[in-house]
């Protein structure tokens, strides 16, 4: 009785210490770049712009991946003021072995009287596990 108590002791003992090494990704996010356009016409111009998403946000950022297993990006999200959540017209999913670094080019769409010009966000990257690599700070970034 006595051997099976310690037995099952060190058993919860090991599950505990396998919980405290990092097995996961580690991801790093930095933004580059995170400013407001508006695409207009110019009416002294023959140029005419257009374009599926005149009002919006262009956002550049480094994606890091530190340590861990593989990981795979499934989306990205964009909080503005922290009322304001946004998705990308368009996110192109991307795998990340540990030491890669990926450059992403992302547009967030959003209604001209809900933008702002400057503020703070936060960018929030989703892999498929949904654990999910965030960077905050104020904007424009240029």
């Amino acid at each position: 009785m006595l051997e099976t108590a310690g037995a099952s002791f060190f058993l919860n003992l090991l599950g505990f210490i396998l919980k405290l090494i990092p097995f996961t990704a580690v991801i790093r996010v930095h933004v580059t770049s995170l400013q407001y356009t508006l695409l207009s016409d110019d009416p002294h111009s023959p140029i005419v712009v257009l374009s599926p998403n005149p009002s919006r946000y262009h956002l550049e950022a480094k994606v890091s991946h530190l340590r861990g297993r593989k990981t795979t990006f499934k989306n990205a999200f964009l909080t503005i003021n922290n009322s304001l959540k946004l998705r990308p017209n368009h996110f192109d999913t991307f795998a990340l072995n540990p030491g890669e670094m990926k450059q992403v080019d992302l547009i967030f769409p959003v209604e001209e009287p809900d933008a702002v010009k400057t503020g703070d966000f936060e960018v929030t990257f989703l892999d498929v596990y949904g654990r999910k690599a965030k960077a905050k700070g104020t904007f424009p970034i240029e």
